[in-house]
């Protein structure tokens, strides 16, 4: 099923899953974190790259170089006749098949569970993955 994932949707499911599995689930994963990568192309169009910290970034701009090598994003006008920076696509359709999304919505159903989720983009990644269960009423 083809799924519209964000840079940092791409990012967010590659860390969280699982790593101890079944064989036949670790093709699955070794296939999921295939499709979740990005291409040598995208990692220019997006100028992805690590942080000594081990933190990914990317532009979400539209970057230009000046005659003094500064990066500045570039700039056009807005309907209001603002000058603002020019926004990149951050997304791209990825195919992702029954068992990986099982894996998908395990791995974010523990997560949750174990309130390990540090980043807000995962409040999208649940709301848009896990299926809505019924609340108890109280």
């Amino acid at each position: 099923m083809e799924h519209v994932l964000s840079v940092q949707d791409r990012i967010l499911l590659s860390k969280i899953l699982p790593n101890g599995c079944s064989l036949a689930l670790r093709r699955v994963r070794r296939d999921l974190n295939m499709v979740l990568s990005f291409s040598e192309e995208e990692l220019k169009k997006w100028n992805i790259r690590d942080l000594p910290d081990g933190a990914l970034v990317w532009d979400k701009f539209k970057i230009t170089e000046d005659e003094e090598g500064q990066r500045r994003p570039v700039l056009e006008k807005d309907e209001r006749g603002k000058m603002v920076p020019v926004e990149l696509e951050q997304t791209a359709e990825v195919e992702i098949g029954e068992k990986a999304m099982d894996m998908i919505v395990e791995a974010l159903k523990l997560g949750d569970k174990r309130q390990s989720f540090d980043d807000d983009g995962f409040i999208s990644l649940c709301e848009r993955f896990m299926e809505k269960e019924p609340t108890a009423a109280g």
